[in-house]
């Protein structure tokens, strides 16, 4: 199966809603058999290359982005605010640096160093 036609056939899944136009659509739990017949793990390969010291840091960062979904689901910025104890943001939304300690500035730093070393 070439990556195009899988993609295809991800998109047309027997969950999602629409016509298929390329024939039948492929099963979820056919496409996961496949992949353990062929001895490839997906997870693990994604792990690898984000992991990977050559892999640019916008790839590694997306890969882990992309990850974490599967274990830490996004949270609305009401349930943030109610957690830290703090009012939502209005429409004019502001950073305050006030509150972090001079390790998290730091960090914030080094962040904002190599955001720019890449673009």
């Amino acid at each position: 199966m070439s990556v195009a036609s899988f993609r295809a056939a991800r998109r047309r899944s027997s969950k999602s809603p629409g016509p298929s136009h390329n024939g039948p659509p492929i099963d979820a739990e056919d496409v996961a058999k496949r992949l353990t017949e062929l001895g490839c793990d997906p997870i693990a390969e994604l792990v690898a290359l984000a992991r990977d010291d050559a892999a640019p840091l916008p790839l590694s960062a997306r890969i882990y982005t992309d990850l974490a979904n599967y274990v830490a689901p996004k949270r609305k910025a009401e349930d943030l605010c109610a957690i830290l104890g703090r009012q939502p943001p209005d429409d004019e939304t502001r950073m305050d640096f006030s509150r972090l300690s001079d390790a998290e500035l730091e960090a914030f730093t080094a962040m904002l160093q190599k955001v720019r070393e890449v673009d």
